[in-house]
């Protein structure tokens, strides 16, 4: 099944319900969400603390997308950690 007008129609009908988090999307905006309460669920990669923020390493051959909060960005860069 589908929902009529898709994830992005349900949100708007229905922000802060049903729904933990943000919208992930596949383009430049990388999450969308409505204003309204809502839960940080995904965690930095590094440090584990709450945070919604999709990065892709900067290594060329690795471009591992992840989630990494403000601070460990600030501390370690844009690297994954996993590809060193």
């Amino acid at each position: 099944r589908q929902l009529h007008t898709g994830m992005h129609g349900y949100m708007e009908k229905y922000p802060s319900q049903d729904f933990l988090g943000t919208l992930y999307t596949f383009d430049n905006r990388k999450v969308m969400h409505w204003n309204g309460e809502r839960e940080i669920i995904g965690q930095c990669k590094f440090c584990y603390s709450p945070s919604e923020r999709y990065e892709n390493c900067d290594n060329k051959l690795c471009h591992k997308h992840y989630i990494v909060c403000d601070e460990c960005v600030t501390s370690k860069g844009l690297k994954c950690g996993t590809c060193d």
